[in-house]
């Protein structure tokens, strides 16, 4: 006969032997794997009229070649309803970062630069002056000062409408990665600059006096002063621009070039801080090999310095709109860039495996494909695995609904950083009378807390997850602990 005292010992041990296999079984599941999550860093957000940079970054503006400080340029609340306007989308209040203006816009921003440099600040103040106190002499002395330069600005506006220029920019900032998934979203748009200079026009009343405004350094009252005398000059030019516009058919030109996301930099001459602002040691395609290498369709793309090799993936909205290819299927580039030196890169695979010599990278991949209308918003996400060492892209306009993507193993050209202190870049191209823009720009990361991992793993949906023998395992040896304890229970009442 079993005492109280003996029978609990074994019913004890019994569940505890049950919970040892239960414990056991998840640890068979589950002990191998690091406990994971995901970290989303907003790196900028100007969504809503919000105006936040989180982080600290820098810029790097091209223009045709040459290094420039005009763009990237924040655009302010006021400035950037003016491109809206330009649009069916009226937005107002919602502030953008241009990354980069389009040909037309800098013969624009060209000539105010010029002009800036022909009136200067104390002329204009003097015809201030003069209108506040004989408005009738202020236009002789303007023309005065502006005659010598009439000739100048007009060979100028010739010489730019005869010019096709290229512009790029990209902002960067560094980024802790933590060797795990990673991935890049942001939201941005384009505006038309042949629908932008048609509005300017009607509404420089409005546009001029900011201009001069910053320009000059004068207060905007004073800017609202002199703008009238000077916004015939300026009128004439952007007929000229329009004119050169229309007549080689940018209305009809899809956006091209479009955005690009730059990850695992790892630069040695320069480095996210003031100092580098606009001063990036970097070559650009156009400067390098022109704009149809490494890809047929890329527009003017910047490669900074970097001691490793680094990725840059395009979204180009311009291939299968504006040119189809045979081995080309999509709107995207993904290139694997080393630039040491920061003057000499290469780019990899070469040539091309789907488009093959002379180019290089993965030139115009994936499935899908769809032409922006101006001010339309689009999501671009960039995911990198290093798992499998793959990349997979989604472009999608928020406003029709259409989309872009790819997925490209990276194989034996690109090795799987380790984790540490890298700089990524969101950057663009301005190609077919199209300037693109910024709203949003965030980092989400997959935190593995296991020291010694370097995988990703998959978040398990409930037990579903568990193995199936695991579970007949634990259900059978339950049962028996169950049917165990019911006989040595029943065993003793009978005694």
């Amino acid at each position: 006969m079993l005492s109280k005292s003996r029978l609990m010992v074994v019913v004890s041990m019994m569940l505890l032997i049950a919970l040892t296999l239960i414990s056991i079984t998840i640890t068979a599941q589950f002990g191998a794997t690091p406990s994971q999550y995901y970290t989303t860093q907003v790196i900028m957000n100007l969504e809503n009229g919000q105006q936040n940079f989180t982080v600290p970054h820098v810029y790097q503006g091209d223009n045709n070649g040459t290094s420039i400080n005009l763009w990237p340029m924040y655009l302010n609340p006021l400035l950037a309803g003016i491109y809206w306007n330009s649009t069916s989308h009226a937005r107002p209040n919602q502030p953008v970062l241009e990354l980069t203006t389009s040909e037309l816009l800098a013969h624009l921003t060209k000539l105010l630069a010029d002009l800036n440099k022909l009136i200067t600040k104390n002329e204009l103040m003097t015809i201030i002056a003069t209108i506040i106190t004989n408005p009738s002499s202020a236009g002789n002395i303007l023309n005065n000062i502006l005659n010598p330069a009439i000739n100048t600005i007009n060979a100028l506006s010739n010489e730019l409408t005869s010019r096709q220029y290229n512009t790029a920019g990209v902002m960067f900032w560094n980024e802790t990665y933590n060797g795990g998934l990673v991935k890049i979203t942001i939201v941005g748009t384009y505006f038309n600059t042949l629908s932008f200079l048609k509005y300017s026009k009607q509404a420089i009343p409005i546009i001029l006096p900011i201009l001069l405004s910053a320009a000059f350094g004068i207060p905007l009252s004073s800017a609202q002063l002199i703008s009238p005398l000077i916004s015939e000059l300026i009128s004439q030019f952007l007929s000229k621009l329009i004119s050169h516009a229309v007549s080689s058919l940018a209305s009809s030109f899809p956006p091209a070039d479009g955005f690009e996301i730059y990850l695992f930099l790892n630069p040695t001459t320069w480095g996210v801080s003031p100092a580098y602002n606009n001063s990036i040691p970097y070559t650009s395609t156009i400067a390098w090999k022109g704009t149809t290498y490494p890809s047929l369709i890329e527009g003017d793309v910047i490669y900074p310095q970097s001691s490793t090799p680094y990725i840059v993936v395009q979204w180009d909205p311009y291939w299968q709109i504006g040119n189809r290819t045979n081995g080309a299927t999509g709107q995207w580039n993904v290139w694997v860039v080393s630039n040491t030196n920061g003057n000499n890169p290469s780019v990899n695979p070469s040539p091309s495996p789907n488009i093959g010599s002379p180019y290089a990278g993965w030139d115009g991949i994936g499935t899908g494909y769809f032409q922006p209308n101006p001010g339309d918003l689009i999501n671009i996400t960039v995911t990198y695995d290093p798992r499998t060492n793959t990349l997979t892209g989604v472009a999608t306009d928020l406003n029709t609904g259409q989309s872009a993507n790819f997925t490209l193993n990276l194989g034996n050209y690109y090795t799987p950083p380790s984790s540490g202190n890298y700089v990524f870049g969101v950057g663009a191209s301005g190609g077919g009378y199209a300037n693109w823009a910024l709203l949003y720009v965030a980092v989400t990361q997959q935190v593995l807390t296991s020291a010694s991992a370097n995988v990703v793993i998959t978040e398990p949906a409930g037990f579903s997850a568990v193995p199936i023998w695991a579970v007949v395992v634990d259900a059978v040896a339950i049962v028996i602990i169950a049917i165990s304890t019911t006989i040595l229970i029943m065993s003793r009442r009978r005694r």
